[in-house]
């Protein structure tokens, strides 16, 4: 919880290094509530015998957005919290993202390439009427979610450099 508070304290501080530790409890964290809301809000959903159609989203046969906001009630709060908490942890999550990259000792620039994630939602924006491109679409779509997934986890795993590099001080070095 230390971190995770650190991070949002921090939530736009793209200067510096950031640990394996920092980087991890930040992150599991943001997974862990974005998971629970998730679950409670599918609960919900069921509980109110609603048909949410992920089938028919994913093959652009119903609009994914109006998706988000089909529940009523205490369900549709959930929705609304969700989205509220991926808002507020975007810019932290890319920070401490752009942190831990320096501890490496690689450029933050290479956060670039999270934002290849943002792609999929495009796909399931653009409207086709052929089976064929849709699926192809689904298999890009999902190719990009796991090169971006793997990029996240490799750059999280590897060791920070030690000693002072030139993003500035060891982070373990500064807990001690």
């Amino acid at each position: 919880m230390k971190y995770f508070l650190k991070c949002l304290k921090h939530y736009a501080d793209f200067k510096g290094r950031a640990r394996r530790r920092e980087y991890w409890s930040f992150s599991c964290a943001c997974i862990v509530i974005s998971m629970v809301l998730s679950i409670v809000y599918t609960i919900g959903l069921i509980a109110q015998h609603v048909d949410y159609g992920y089938f028919d989203s994913i093959l652009g046969e119903s609009d994914f957005f109006v998706f988000l906001f089909q529940g009523k009630g205490w369900v549709s709060v959930v929705a609304y919290l969700l989205i509220a908490f991926w808002a507020v942890t975007i810019l932290p999550t890319y920070a401490v993202t752009v942190r831990r990259l320096h501890d490496v000792g690689l450029s933050g620039y290479w956060a670039l390439f999270f934002l290849l994630g943002i792609v999929p939602p495009i796909f399931d924006i653009i409207h086709v009427d052929s089976f064929a491109v849709k699926m192809t679409f689904l298999v890009f779509e999902t190719i990009i979610d796991w090169f971006v997934v793997a990029l996240w986890i490799v750059f999280g795993c590897f060791k920070g450099q030690e000693g002072r590099n030139k993003y500035g001080p060891d982070p373990k070095m500064e807990e001690v």
